[in-house]
């Protein structure tokens, strides 16, 4: 306890009186940062999964459907057909290596035909690849499960539920038939290389993949695909990357647009969940902002006395409350700060080490088109955003004990009554 002068105390010497104040009660000071540094965690935990489940959606979704941008002719998005198709050869592919944001280019031909095994026939989404660009794009490679992402012959590469239907497998053939390249009739026959298991279920359904040559050989449209997707290497060059593309091939009816303008219906769906998660994370700082108030008000009201004395002997009242303000916004900030510095390399582990889901939960994932594992995300505005609003709260809370020493009848609170 330190007796005040009159007069008007300088600002470094409330912050002194905080710090000296907050030292000398270390149990009760340690009791407050941890309620704030537990809200933080639990903050932030919330906040990663949440992030880091969108992440996964988009990254597996764009990377089996649009890419982060697709680069296709100007009629192509409305109405998808072969007819619609433009040239790719190594002399365009140099000159979008070229532009200014580095990306990953992956030419694709796609096209409805009808598939037939021995006993039945589906209608199927032929795809043709470039093996190598498609495996560095989404690790396709990886996903096979039986055989191989093609062989020295080329053959087809079947989904999973493609291939129970049709009631087919790794060494058997399948023959594909439709409408090629300006109304050509288009019939093939292939040996099946390898079964593949696509994260999003409904393509496992539908997908046939062809090499691109032998796509091309089918549909009868050499040095054509219906689409390039686009991976910038840093998805913030993603917009600036569309545009310069966009600008580099306007004049030939060629458009690149990104993933967000192709796929509103998951720009919904992620809004949706975000407002979900949005109200999740409100009740928990409810519960949060009254855990932290719960204790300041035990602090304050335990120093009812001292704060009485204090006034009895000469502080004014402002700076007594000046000083609680500083203190409660301390034990905020210190609560904060732990919180993040712990959270910070606990989410870093899970991010590269996510968790797997089992049982229901397996299922649900299964569903939705998303694989069956519980991501983390890292992204600053994660830390940035959970600290300041948790903070923001301890500053709220902070005008209690100084409204409480403002109305504060100090000679009774100096006799401890």
């Amino acid at each position: 306890m330190h007796i005040m002068p009159r007069g008007k105390i300088p600002l470094h010497l409330l912050l002194h009186l905080a710090v000296r104040n907050l030292l000398r009660s270390k149990k009760r000071s340690l009791i407050t940062i941890s309620s704030v540094f537990f809200a933080v965690l639990l903050a932030l935990i919330a906040e990663s999964i949440n992030e880091g489940s969108h992440e996964s959606l988009i990254d597996t979704t764009v990377k089996l459907s649009t890419g982060y941008i697709q680069i296709a002719d100007t009629a192509y998005l409305r109405t998808p057909s072969l007819d619609l198709a433009i040239p790719w050869n190594r002399e365009i592919h140099q000159q979008l290596l070229q532009l200014p944001f580095p990306a990953h280019y992956v030419p694709r031909i796609q096209n409805f035909m009808l598939a037939a095994g021995e006993r039945k026939t589906s209608g199927s989404l032929v795809q043709g690849i470039d093996p190598d660009a498609e495996d560095r794009f989404n690790g396709l490679r990886s996903k096979i499960i039986r055989g191989a992402l093609f062989d020295t012959k080329g053959g087809a590469v079947l989904g999973r539920e493609l291939a129970d239907y049709l009631q087919l497998d790794v060494g058997d053939t399948i023959v594909l038939i439709g409408q090629g390249f300006q109304g050509s009739l288009a019939s093939g026959k292939y040996h099946i290389a390898g079964i593949v298991k696509l994260n999003i279920k409904e393509l496992n359904k539908i997908t046939v993949f062809l090499p691109l040559n032998q796509a091309r050989e089918l549909l009868d449209m050499p040095s054509l695909v219906t689409h390039v997707l686009v991976e910038p290497l840093k998805s913030a060059h993603t917009q600036k990357l569309a545009h310069a593309i966009q600008a580099k091939f306007s004049t030939e009816g060629i458009t690149a647009l990104t993933w967000q303008q192709l796929l509103p219906e998951l720009l919904q769906a992620l809004a949706f969940d975000t407002i979900s998660n949005r109200v999740l994370l409100g009740i928990l700082y409810v519960v949060v902002g009254f855990g932290i108030f719960g204790t300041v008000l035990t602090m304050t009201l335990e120093r009812t006395r001292e704060f009485g004395i204090l006034i009895s002997i000469g502080m004014k009242r402002r700076a007594l409350a000046y000083v609680l303000a500083i203190e409660t916004f301390f034990l905020g900030l210190s609560g904060v700060l732990a919180g993040i510095i712990v959270g910070l390399p606990v989410l870093l582990y899970m991010k590269h080490h996510p968790i797997p889901l089992g049982g229901d939960l397996e299922a649900i994932a299964d569903d939705f088109g998303i694989e069956p594992m519980l991501y983390f995300s890292t992204h600053p505005s994660i830390f940035a955003g959970q600290g300041l609003v948790i903070l923001l709260i301890c500053s709220f809370i902070a005008l209690y004990p100084y409204r409480y020493v403002k109305k504060l009848n100090f000679l009774k609170a100096a006799k401890g009554e």
